[in-house]
C-alpha cells in the first residue's frame, strides 16, 4: 500500500467548540433599543461545523471529535447530530452543573454577522482528556484539525499528532487574543497555521510582515493559510519562497443568495482538511475549500456543506471554472 493511499484510509480527528447559535436577523447593528426581524437556532461551534463538512465531503465513519458540553438538552442534541452524521463522538465529554457552550450571532441581511460567545462547557476540555484510549485513536489518524479547544489542551494535542506523525492543521479562533508570545509554542508542532486575517494581526500585533517572517524563519515547513473573507484566501510557503492566492466563491455563481457568513471560515478549514487528507496539492485544497466557504454562505445554517456527491457534482465544477489559483513570489503584502 503507497503512504498516500494509507494515509487516506485513516482517520480525521477534529477538536474544538461546540456552540448553540441563535441567530438574530437585523438590518443593521445598532445601539440598544434596535428592533431584530427574527430569531432562528442553529447547532454551531467552530469544531463541529468543521466536524460536520469533513464527514459530509468524506464520509461517514471517517471524523472523530473531541469536545465537552454540559449535562443538558443542548449538549445532548449537540452528540445525536454529530453521530448521525456518522461523527465518533467517543471522546466528547459531559459536564453537570454547566451550560453548553452558546454563541448569540447578530446577522445583516448582506449576510455579515457579530458573534457573541458563552463558552460554558467548552472551557472544561483538560489535557487530562488526552488518554490512553485517545492516543491508541490517535494511531489510527492521519490528519488533526485543532480549531479553538483551550490553549494547553490545543498545546498538548498538536504535541501528540505530531508525534504520531499525522498533518495537524490549527485555526486558534479566540486563542489569538493571547498573542504571540503565548501562541507561538505550539507553532512547531504544526503543519497548517489556518487564522483569519483579523485574527492573524491579533497574534502578530502590530509588526505585520517583519513579524511573520520572524515567525516562519523559526518554523521553516510551517505553511499559513490566511482567510480573507470575500478577498479570498492566501496560502504563505516559505520553503517554496511563494504565496498563493485563491478568491473567494460567490453563491450567486450556481443560482444562490448570501443568506449568512457564520461558520463559513469553519466550511473552509473543514474542506481544506479533507481535501489534504485526501492527498490533493494545496492550490487544488484552496479551490476546494473557498468553493465549500461560499455554498455555505448561502445556507442560514452554518453547517451548510452538502455532501460529497452533491458537492463534486454541482458545485465543484463551477468552482473550477470560475476560480483560479495566483502564485507569486513571498514579498511584504502582508
Amino acid at each position: 500500500m503507497d503512504m498516500y493511499r494509507e494515509r487516506r484510509e485513516k482517520l480525521v480527528l477534529v477538536a474544538g467548540s461546540l456552540n448553540y447559535d441563535i441567530t438574530l436577523q437585523v438590518n443593521h447593528f445598532a445601539p440598544p433599543k434596535s428592533v431584530v426581524t427574527s430569531i432562528k437556532r442553529f447547532l454551531g461551534g467552530s469544531g463541529g461545523n468543521a466536524a460536520v463538512g469533513v464527514a459530509r465531503l468524506l464520509g461517514k465513519g471517517r471524523v472523530w471529535f473531541l469536545g465537552a458540553v454540559g449535562d443538558d438538552e443542548v449538549g445532548h442534541r449537540h452528540i445525536e447530530a454529530l453521530r448521525k452524521e456518522g461523527i465518533d463522538v467517543s471522546f466528547i465529554s459531559i459536564h453537570q452543573g454547566i451550560e453548553s457552550g452558546q454563541a448569540f450571532v447578530a446577522v445583516k441581511p448582506d449576510g455579515t454577522s457579530a458573534v457573541y460567545s458563552y463558552y460554558g462547557a467548552n472551557t472544561l476540555l483538560k489535557p487530562e482528556a488526552l488518554s490512553k484510549n485517545l492516543m491508541k485513536k490517535l494511531a489510527e489518524t492521519s490528519t488533526v484539525i485543532i480549531m479553538n479547544p483551550p490553549l494547553q489542551v490545543a498545546m498538548r494535542l498538536a504535541e501528540l499528532a505530531k508525534e504520531a506523525g499525522a498533518t495537524v492543521l490549527w485555526d486558534p479562533g479566540a486563542l489569538s487574543r493571547l498573542g504571540i508570545e503565548k501562541l507561538s509554542p505550539i507553532l512547531p508542532h504544526v503543519d497548517i497555521f489556518m487564522p483569519n486575517e483579523e485574527e492573524l494581526r491579533l497574534i502578530i500585533g502590530g509588526g505585520g510582515i517583519a513579524e511573520l517572517r520572524k515567525l516562519l524563519q523559526h518554523n521553516e515547513s510551517l505553511r499559513i493559510v490566511v482567510k480573507r473573507g470575500v478577498e479570498g484566501a492566501d496560502l504563505y510557503d516559505p520553503s517554496q519562497g511563494i504565496v498563493l492566492h485563491v478568491d473567494a466563491f460567490r453563491p450567486e455563481w450556481v443560482g444562490m443568495e448570501v443568506k449568512s457568513t457564520v461558520g463559513c471560515g469553519d466550511a473552509f478549514i473543514g474542506a481544506f482538511g479533507a481535501a489534504k487528507h485526501e492527498g490533493m496539492e494545496d492550490s487544488d485544497a484552496l479551490i476546494y475549500a473557498s468553493c465549500a466557504s461560499g455554498v455555505n454562505a448561502g445556507f442560514e445554517n452554518p453547517r451548510g456543506v452538502p455532501e460529497k456527491e452533491v458537492f463534486e457534482d454541482r458545485f465543484l465544477p463551477v468552482c473550477r471554472e470560475k476560480l483560479k489559483v495566483v502564485s507569486r513570489a513571498f514579498i511584504n503584502n502582508i
